[in-house]
């Protein structure tokens, strides 16, 4: 009976061992889950970080894209600006040639009026003397 206690104390002993061994294991086990669900915790938040930055980027590439729409309209606006500055300065410069053309005419003009308005006073002299000698031949 004896030995049969030692044998059942000694497979108790083997099972407390095995217990302890299985208990220890699954300890581990529960560590390495615990440390696995706080893994996918962190890769959890970095997908929603990804996702906003994602969003973020998305954003972005539209406030890029409206700027460049922008900078187009804003080019093509400033070619027609200078053709229409190039179409005013040709006006301006055709006005330019009309004023010096008119001003030139103005002087001829001027001058042909004063050689008239000379040549009036030469003629009224020339009737006064003819009315003079005709008056005084009567």
């Amino acid at each position: 009976a004896e030995a049969q206690l030692d044998e059942v104390e000694h497979f108790v002993k083997d099972l407390r061992a095995e217990l302890h061994e299985e208990t220890r294991s699954r300890l581990a086990a529960e560590a390495r889950l615990a440390d696995a669900e706080s893994y996918t915790r962190e890769l959890d938040l970095r997908l929603v970080d990804a996702r906003h930055a994602k969003a973020a980027l998305t954003d972005a590439e539209q406030v890029t894209a409206d700027f460049e729409a922008q900078l187009e309209s804003a080019l093509n606006s400033k070619v027609l600006v200078e053709a229409r500055l190039e179409e005013v300065e040709k006006v301006a410069d055709d006005l330019h040639l009309q004023l010096a053309a008119a001003q030139s005419s103005k002087k001829d003009g001027e001058a042909q009026l004063s050689k008239s308005a000379e040549l009036a006073a030469e003629l009224r002299l020339q009737l006064q003397a003819e009315s003079g000698r005709v008056l005084g031949a009567e």
